[in-house]
């Protein structure tokens, strides 16, 4: 009985005589035209229970019934909402019987002994009937469902370009009409960040993952009275929205909402963001102030203070002009020229995680990003040198900025941008110095497995593929070949001394795996280290 096609017609048969419900079963090919018999039951009381459970589209229905007779059972369906149509089948034909049929809404009043014909062709209109209906329902609810889409979709533009300022006033105040924003008591503005994980930055379906879930969260979070509306700024960001309809705005809740969303992204969904909150305005013309506030507090928290939800201080956006000194400046450039990257370094991590910190404003770090990247751009062009590195665009400068998360950060891209510049200047002043120093490095860390390209280049103040090409060109041999000589070398003067194992000597000169050791030591020796060890114990001398 319940083993029936999920597109199939349910049909539920009640009838208080077996006989009768044994008839209808087989009265007509059920399965033959989409029907399928989903249940029987001999009262109404039995039959009201399995409309509930079973959710028929079609019962067939005596009048006379014990405990709860079939008219009265259609009554308390109507009543409960069933979306079911139910056909009258009685021995009775009686007026009063189908005048209250009909009131219900009754398909059909049938007689029994039923007439198979009459039936099929009663049950397959009724179906006919229920499939138009269910699909021009579902062609109405798409329509819904677009309409909507399309509404969120208007809302999310007009947001976002009040945001960035494109709209004259007039624009603003017409469409704020339309989509019902002119009645709010206040606005204010916030910015979501979607920050990369682990370094790396998103694919364009790990990002459209992230949005879906920091919305999910987010409209978890809000209540209706303080509506969150999630508009589209970029691919890694939201704007937010936050409209008060009365009242007043509870700032508190919504800073505290914002913190309980980041720390169930980050805990529990793995997804990092940063979160600013602007001042509340009282017209949406003001809304784009209250964004950039909040993009400002979003930047300054992540940066200065490690925070991941920040709200919108004064101080944040105070006007500061902070750049080096002309002492700073010429030391800096002295440094650079003569290839003292370590004093750079210090001297770019001093100022601008000390200076810049004690100011607490991110204008005033840029200012100072700009001021050594200027120094930068003078010491290099001093040697006529043309570097590709050091021209930033306004777009690709403010994207540089947007994906720092501590003034640590800054500082180490800076570091990277001079120690190209150094390699630069190095160039037209010659690289042997640091090739010997390269060289020295290598002879006494030799013993040191970690040992890579990436240490011995920071050790020596030069970019890694300079420093790697230089030293090729200079000595014939790359550093990771230059590297297996000297331990191969000094593998093969500790097997000499003949008081270490093979396996010994392999540690000792930087190998983890000894068969690799003993793969290396023969390509290079033609022999393996253990018939090295023979060969040396018959030819030592007693």
């Amino acid at each position: 009985m319940n083993d029936f096609k999920q597109d199939d017609m349910r049909v539920l048969i009640v009838d208080d005589e077996n006989l009768q419900r044994e008839i209808l079963k087989i009265a007509i090919p059920w399965e033959e035209h989409g029907f399928a018999v989903c249940g029987e039951a001999r009262d109404g009381a039995q039959a009201l229970e399995l409309c509930r459970s079973l959710k028929p589209d079609i019962i067939l229905v005596d009048v006379n019934m014990p405990v709860l007779n079939g008219l009265n059972l259609i009554e308390k369906l109507k009543e409960e909402g069933a979306a079911c149509r139910a056909v009258i089948i009685s021995g009775h034909d009686e007026f009063a019987y189908a005048r209250r049929a009909i009131t219900l809404g009754v398909e059909d009043y049938l007689l029994k002994p039923i007439d198979e014909d009459e039936l099929l062709s009663l049950m397959l209109r009724i179906r006919s009937e229920i499939l138009e209906k269910k699909q021009a329902d579902h062609s109405l609810l798409q329509l819904r469902h677009q309409t909507e889409e399309d509404y969120r979709s208007l809302r999310s533009a007009f947001l976002r370009k009040v945001a960035h300022r494109v709209l004259a006033e007039d624009e603003i105040l017409s469409q704020t009409e339309y989509f019902t924003l002119n009645r709010v008591r206040s606005v204010a503005a916030a910015v979501i960040q979607i920050e990369r994980q682990d370094g790396n930055g998103e694919s364009g379906g790990e990002l459209s993952a992230f949005r879906i879930a920091v919305a999910n969260v987010l409209t978890e979070l809000f209540q209706t009275e303080q509506e969150c509306i999630l508009f589209d700024d970029r691919p890694d960001r939201f704007g937010v929205a936050l409209v008060t309809a009365q009242g007043e705005a509870d700032e508190a809740s919504i800073i505290e909402r914002f913190h309980a969303a980041q720390q169930y992204l980050q805990n529990e969904m793995r997804i990092g963001v940063s979160i600013g909150i602007g001042d509340s305005v009282q017209r949406m013309s003001e809304f784009a102030c209250s964004y950039e506030h909040a993009n400002e507090a979003r930047k300054h928290g992540k940066v200065f203070h490690n925070s991941r939800v920040s709200r919108y201080e004064k101080h944040i956006d105070e006007p500061v002009c902070f750049t080096l000194t002309t002492a700073q400046r010429t030391e800096f450039k002295l440094n650079m020229k003569t290839g003292n990257q370590n004093a750079v370094y210090e001297q770019i991590k001093g100022i601008l995680c000390e200076n810049a910190l004690q100011r607490a404003n991110l204008k005033s770090l840029q200012n100072t990003v700009f001021s050594f990247i200027s120094a930068m751009n003078e010491a290099v062009h001093e040697y006529r040198r043309e570097v590709d590195f050091l021209t930033f665009s306004y777009q690709e400068m403010a994207h540089k900025f947007d994906g720092f998360h501590s003034t640590g950060e800054m500082a180490d891209w800076l570091c990277q941008l001079a120690s190209q510049c150094i390699a630069e200047i190095g160039a037209c002043c010659g690289i042997s110095a640091h090739i010997e120093k390269a060289k020295q490095i290598i002879l006494e860390q030799y013993g040191n497995c970690d040992l890579r390209l990436e240490q011995i280049a920071r050790e020596v103040y030069l970019n890694e593929n300079y420093l790697s090409t230089k030293f090729a060109q200079t000595t014939g041999m790359s550093i990771v070949e230059y590297l297996t000589f000297v331990r191969l070398n000094k593998a093969k003067e500790l097997l000499d001394a003949h008081t270490l194992s093979a396996a010994e000597v392999a540690e000792k000169v930087g190998y983890l795996d000894p068969n690799y050791f003993s793969k290396c030591f023969k390509k290079e020796f033609g022999i393996s280290p253990h018939q090295y060890l023979q060969l040396n114990s018959r030819t030592k001398p007693k």
